[in-house]
């Protein structure tokens, strides 16, 4: 009887440190690799006019497996990243990563109040519609602020750049 008892304390432990263990060692592991990642991002306005919330769309995203949503960016709204925070918070809430985006189609809305200079390609050619995004106050105003914005909200896993 004594026998039995110490097999079994001796597998209970067993049992208890292997689970201490492999909790340690996902909380060291990076999200990314710890499962695959299924990546959603779309236009959310279609679920808005038909009447979903931001929450219903999420909690139904949530239960087909999304790990990760890339929120649309509003450039048209005065603050684009107004509508990407309140969107980022029903992300967050139901166990999804949430990604920002920043649109490199959007850089001429901010580089032509600036004068940037233009993008060059290798033979030396410039094209007036793509602004240089190495341009350093093009930079900090297009990708920087946003991405320190959100950064600061905590809201955001990452930044997907489009």
């Amino acid at each position: 009887m004594r026998t039995i008892a110490f097999y079994a304390a001796v597998i209970g432990l067993c049992a208890i440190s292997t689970g201490v263990v492999r909790a340690s060692s996902e909380a060291e592991t990076p999200w990314w690799e710890q499962e695959k990642i299924r990546f959603f991002w779309g236009h959310t306005h279609p679920f808005y006019e038909a009447g979903v919330t931001n929450d219903k769309l999420m909690e139904s995203l949530s239960k087909v497996g999304a790990t990760v949503f890339v929120l649309p960016m509003d450039w048209d709204a005065p603050d684009p990243l107004a509508g990407q925070l309140q969107l980022a918070a029903a992300v967050k809430e139901h166990g999804i990563r949430c990604f920002a985006r920043v649109d490199v189609s959007k850089l001429p809305l901010v580089t032509q109040p600036m004068n940037a200079p233009l993008a060059v390609d290798a033979q030396g050619n410039s094209d007036p519609n793509l602004p240089d995004p190495f341009f350093k106050p093009a930079y900090e105003e297009w990708f920087l602020k946003p991405a320190l914005k959100l950064a600061k909200s905590g809201l955001a896993d990452g930044v997907l750049i489009g």
